[in-house]
């Protein structure tokens, strides 16, 4: 969120008639997940908005020597070490999913 009030506080996103939200691989995934609240908060009415993440997909398997599935551990493990109390975008998700369940509403 910090980024977004920089872009739009320092750097004229307030401004800007044409916005591109992009990622790839982790990045893409983001895309995402923050498209609808970029879209919803931070671009105005009148202004362009593309959504363009580059191979957003995590492959969720099972690890058939550990029994734990790798996509939801990695974002499990994200959510710890960055701060799992903040809510993910999609608040219906985040009123389903709360506490140790929000990793889901990356998902979503």
């Amino acid at each position: 969120m910090a980024i977004f009030r920089d872009l739009w506080a320092k750097h004229g996103l307030s401004l800007a008639n044409k916005v591109v939200l992009s990622g790839g691989s982790a990045g893409g995934i983001a895309t995402f997940i923050w498209a609808d609240f970029v879209r919803d908060n931070l671009i105005s009415a009148w202004t362009d908005f593309w959504v363009m993440p580059d191979s957003g997909y995590m492959i969720d398997i099972e690890n058939l020597k550990t029994k734990t599935y790798y996509g939801r551990e990695c974002t499990k493990n994200l959510l710890n070490i960055t701060n799992e109390f903040i809510a993910l975008p999609n608040e219906k998700c985040n009123i389903i999913y709360s506490g140790k369940e929000n990793w889901k509403c990356v998902f979503s």
